[in-house]
């Protein structure tokens, strides 16, 4: 078993084969071997962003809210740049997501639904 995907695996809960979805749905191999530990953060870092976006499309808003909070606190977790963004207050930060999921938000030059 490849060591990056599950180390990924381990900081994100999501499992070994979704995360092998996600890469593979955005054109990176799978089999990924020998990254340094800074960009496997980043890619913890971006495997959680791609499960936030993919819950805003969940219908049940019960199962969205709790996926979008588990992502948040995952991506929270391992981006220090983040929390500064959000002066450190996880609450602030969480809304956000939440708001942007819930399409009531959008960041710049990205095409409205």
């Amino acid at each position: 078993m490849n060591s990056t995907i599950t180390s990924i695996a381990n900081n994100t809960g999501i499992s070994i084969s979704e995360i092998k979805d996600i890469l593979s749905n955005a054109g990176i191999d799978p089999e990924i071997k020998g990254l340094t530990h800074g960009d496997e953060k980043k890619l913890t870092v971006h495997i959680a962003e791609l499960a936030l976006k993919n819950a805003a499309s969940m219908t049940n808003s019960a199962q969205q809210k709790t996926a979008v909070e588990e992502k948040a606190k995952v991506l929270w977790k391992n981006d220090a740049e983040l929390r500064a963004e959000f002066h450190d207050k996880f609450e602030s930060y969480l809304a956000y997501e939440q708001a942007f999921a819930s399409g009531r938000i959008r960041i710049c030059g990205t095409p409205l639904k």
